[in-house]
């Protein structure tokens, strides 16, 4: 079958990903802004495998907050 593209969730993770590399560029602001609505997609439409994605993105951005700046350039 031909691939059908990616869900909801999945292209939310992925822009959480791009978003988690550039955690020291934007304002914290803009950071939230984009968070609350990534998160509308993945409480929506995630399954198990895109909240485990998720939950590691997260502890990205969580450990940017709490003032490790490496955390935004972690691969």
């Amino acid at each position: 079958a031909p691939w059908g593209g990616y869900n909801r969730a999945q292209a939310a993770v992925l822009e959480l990903a791009v978003l988690t590399t550039r955690l020291s560029m934007l304002p914290p602001e803009k950071i939230d802004a984009e968070l609350a609505y990534l998160d509308i997609a993945i409480s929506k439409t995630a399954g198990p495998r895109e909240r485990e994605a998720w939950g590691w993105l997260m502890e990205r951005v969580t450990a940017f907050r709490s003032g490790d700046a490496s955390a935004a350039k972690k691969a």
